[in-house]
């Protein structure tokens, strides 16, 4: 089957998920577009709150930043310092008439925050669409309540095949514990005749990770996904962080240090085999004959794998980043930041202010302002935002 008549497929299967999407586009042509242009430095109501809930993890992610972060102290990570749920209320009651789509990330684990499917309950409540991204280690206790509240999207990322999930986990059934939630899921919908909670598969596309991406659509089948995606893992390395950190010194007399945990120096990436056996996969994800779509974000094409790991000047998507003005991040003690990697930049708290007065208060807009005039800023090339924004 042609790749567009499975996304076609996909979109009638989920078309609560479909009109989000097209809301969602359409709002970054037009509005984004108007408020970038126009509105120095305000936005219209934010189009995706992202919540990262906790930095508890069953197991870090192998490949993430995010596990040298904890490791060095840079958060705050004790679970007195989480938000609670009315926090979560107030806010939520503070965006509702906008309709957000609300995304759960993972930052920590967020089945391992203690309100999490009260949490759920708010935002169905309120008939948000939601979207949770899990390792799935807990997912089956929670499989009927999450088809019960009709959440809208279930991404579970993972590593690989068995062996290797387990091994770069480090716990010896965290494969098996996600397999099992996913049939679980599967079960309460059968039971509850129910299409949601469309169910995806994430891998991440790395050197490191080479070996094992084509067995990726092995265990997509194994999950009875609705979809495949991957994502392009995000790095820095010395030369545009340094440049960062003066440029952020220069411009908000702040300091910005977090592009060290994500620090990679390109040379390491230059292995010929590595870069081959990408390309080889993104070929066989093309030519694959099953019936899920298989989708990666940013679309790089085989022949520019070596430059994605190598040329760290280069943009794989817009050449401008527009995600600010339609999207935002909370971290699990409230504050508010406006990039998903590069958390230095706060620009308020939801415990002390509503989110909308942050989303245009007077830091918000500084910084769109000073994105708008660079375009981007040093460390932003490998961000992931900058493929969700190309189509303006």
């Amino acid at each position: 089957m042609h790749p567009f008549k499975k996304k076609i497929r996909l979109a009638f299967s989920h078309p609560h998920l479909t009109i989000m999407k097209i809301r969602s586009a359409i709002r970054t042509r037009l509005l984004t577009k108007w408020d970038y242009q126009l509105r120095k430095g305000s936005a219209h109501s934010p189009d995706c709150v992202c919540l990262k809930l906790t930095y508890e993890h069953n197991y870090p992610c192998p490949l993430c930043g995010h596990k040298k972060m904890l490791k060095a102290g840079t958060f705050d990570a004790r679970r007195e310092s989480e938000l609670a749920l009315d926090d979560y209320r107030r806010m939520l009651d503070d965006i509702k008439l906008f309709k957000p789509t609300i995304f759960i990330r993972q930052c920590g684990e967020p089945f391992l925050y203690p309100d999490v499917i009260p949490l759920l309950t708010e935002i169905k409540k309120r008939t948000l669409t939601c979207q949770i991204n899990t390792d799935g280690y807990d997912l089956e206790q929670h499989a009927g309540a999450l088809v019960e509240l009709g959440v809208d999207d279930l991404i579970i990322s993972m590593d690989g095949p068995a062996h290797i999930q387990n091994e770069k986990r480090g716990l010896p059934d965290s494969f098996e514990r996600a397999f099992n939630g996913v049939m679980a899921v599967h079960r309460e919908k059968q039971k509850q005749r129910a299409k949601k909670p469309m169910i995806r598969v994430r891998g991440m596309i790395d050197p490191e990770n080479a070996d094992n991406l084509t067995d990726f659509i092995n265990i997509a089948k194994e999950f009875q996904a609705d979809a495949l995606t991957f994502l392009w893992m995000w790095f820095t390395d010395d030369e545009s962080g340094k440049e960062h950190e003066n440029v952020m010194q220069s411009l908000f007399d702040m300091k910005a240090p977090m592009w060290q945990y994500f620090r990679r120096d390109p040379d390491s990436n230059n292995q010929s085999h590595e870069i081959e056996k990408i390309r080889s996969a993104l070929n066989a994800f093309h030519q694959a004959d099953v019936d899920f779509p298989i989708i990666i974000s940013p679309k790089v094409e085989p022949e520019n794998v070596y430059d994605y790991f190598t040329n760290t000047t280069r943009v794989f998507g817009s050449e401008r980043c527009y995600s600010v003005w339609n999207k935002t991040y909370i971290m699990p003690d409230g504050d508010v930041s406006p990039c998903p990697h590069y958390t230095d930049v706060r620009v308020g708290n939801i415990k002390n202010s509503s989110l909308m007065k942050i989303w245009n208060g007077e830091r918000y807009r500084q910084w769109r302002q000073q994105l708008q005039k660079h375009g981007r800023f040093p460390i932003c090339y490998r961000c992931c935002d900058l493929a969700d924004t190309e189509i303006i």
